[in-house]
């Protein structure tokens, strides 16, 4: 089982998780997810997103054990419990993460699993800081047909990658792979945000339902990682 999170959701489970269970504010989310990557956010930003990542844990079933819990006037705090209920790994857990202590075979599955869901939300989080935390500059986008653009939908690119045909198809088949479907139609602008040099299999997608201003816009923001 995997779940698709917007770069902004990343950022703050990111920050959520390094706090270590104390108070994030409204504002602090605020500024991490949006502000820092150019993008204007309100209060109610921050409760989507808090909402997608509810649905993210529940999705993983790992609502049990790692709660966002709201804190009246303040903001958010991540709980994570020490024991969870037994579940198999979905995904090979990197050997750096297993306790080095010899331990009952129970507790060593127990905590196997509780490293593993929390390893996938941090290594997420980390390729989106990776990816998205970044001095601010001006991109110059320019638009861009191909036969994975989605029907009704406006491709932009950066003008100095717009010859980069196959990749920007392989970002374009997987937001359509994993995001679309009946109740989630293509948005009408789509922004290909291609990744470094050093980083070319993670892409993103901006989607938005009119052309990207100053402030104001009605986006979500995707990452992949595209081979």
């Amino acid at each position: 089982m995997s779940v698709v999170l917007p770069a902004s959701a990343a950022l703050c489970l990111y920050a959520l998780v390094e706090a270590q269970g104390e108070v994030l504010s409204q504002e602090q989310l605020m500024d991490i997810g949006w502000r820092h990557v150019g993008f204007a956010a309100t209060e109610n930003s921050v409760r989507v997103m808090i909402s997608k990542l509810r649905r993210a844990l529940a999705a993983l079933e790992l609502d049990q054990q790692i709660t966002l819990l709201a804190v009246t006037r303040s903001g958010y705090r991540l709980i994570v419990r020490d024991v969870v209920p037994a579940v198999p790994i979905p995904f090979p857990l990197p050997l750096s993460l297993l306790a080095p202590e010899p331990q009952p075979y129970r507790w060593k599955r127990a905590g196997l699993i509780t490293a593993g869901g929390i390893a996938a939300g941090v290594v997420t989080a980390l390729i989106a800081q990776h990816l998205f935390l970044l001095t601010p500059k001006k991109i110059d986008f320019v638009t861009w047909q191909g036969e994975a653009t989605p029907a009704d939908s406006r491709v932009w690119v950066p003008k100095h990658k717009q010859t980069q045909h196959e990749l920007i198809e392989a970002t374009l088949r997987t937001y359509t792979r994993y995001v679309l479907g009946p109740d989630q139609p293509a948005a009408k602008e789509l922004y290909i945000t291609l990744g470094v040099a050093s980083s070319q299999h993670h892409q993103g997608v901006i989607a938005c339902q009119q052309p990207l201003q100053e402030a104001n816009n009605a986006c979500e923001s995707y990452y992949f990682r595209v081979n």
